[in-house]
């Protein structure tokens, strides 16, 4: 992960730091974003591992496709953080999606 994204990461977990990330909530979600037509991009893919590099010695991997039709993927050692960086990537996802919509709209000379 960059630095400016983890940035960002800890700015959004910090601003709110009585909310939590519902695992199941987004999972649901992200199975969505398939559209049920390839069985690849219906997955939803949580790995926790054992990692001995890492002071946690877990590590935890989450991959889904995103409101954007891309797959997107992050890992981390503290499941709490993982699913953070999973909220940021959708939540930046979801707006390069919804500028194109706009964008392809606009080109179409129809008014949003």
């Amino acid at each position: 992960m960059s630095s400016l994204f983890d940035t960002e990461v800890y700015q959004r977990r910090n601003h709110t730091p009585w909310a939590s990330i519902s695992f199941l909530h987004f999972v649901k979600d992200m199975v969505w974003n398939g559209g049920g037509k390839d069985p690849v991009k219906d997955q939803v893919i949580f790995i926790a591992r054992y990692r001995n590099d890492v002071a946690s010695r877990v590590w935890f991997e989450l991959e889904w496709t995103g409101e954007d039709g891309e797959r997107h993927n992050t890992c981390a050692q503290d499941f709490g953080l993982l699913l953070w960086r999973a909220a940021e990537i959708e939540i930046k996802a979801k707006e390069k999606h919804e500028r194109e919509r706009e964008q392809a709209k606009e080109e179409k000379g129809i008014e949003p």
